[in-house]
């Protein structure tokens, strides 16, 4: 429906779409394909839908065990040197280490630069 300009009724018409003829039908399901249809579009769709969110903090975990992992083996791996060479001294051991990481990180830098 829209606004005719000759006729005057019609004036305060806004265009608006109508259906004009109307279907509608409808099926009954039972049995095994029921139980089908709905595992697969109403169980399935939720349980995947809360699966990703366990992928993604399992992914996070994952990620930060491993990142704790790195830094103990690198802390352990100086520690073991330093204990090999006799260096270290009880009350600057963790400034020792420290610094040691410190240093192969610019080292590794360097050589990433040096590279280029």
């Amino acid at each position: 429906m829209k606004k005719v300009s000759a006729i005057t009724q019609t004036g305060k018409i806004s265009d608006v779409v109508m259906p004009m003829i109307w279907f509608q039908e409808s099926g009954y399901i039972d049995g095994p394909i029921l139980s089908t249809f709905y595992t697969n579009l109403v169980v399935l769709p939720a349980v995947m839908e809360y699966m990703q969110y366990g992928f993604i903090a399992l992914g996070l975990l994952t990620i930060l065990i491993a990142s704790l992992v790195h830094h103990k083996a690198r802390v352990t791996r100086v520690t073991v040197l330093y204990r090999r060479q006799g260096s270290l001294s009880g009350a600057s051991e963790k400034q020792q280490i420290k610094d040691s990481l410190d240093h192969e990180t610019k080292e590794k830098c360097f050589i990433k630069n040096s590279e280029n």
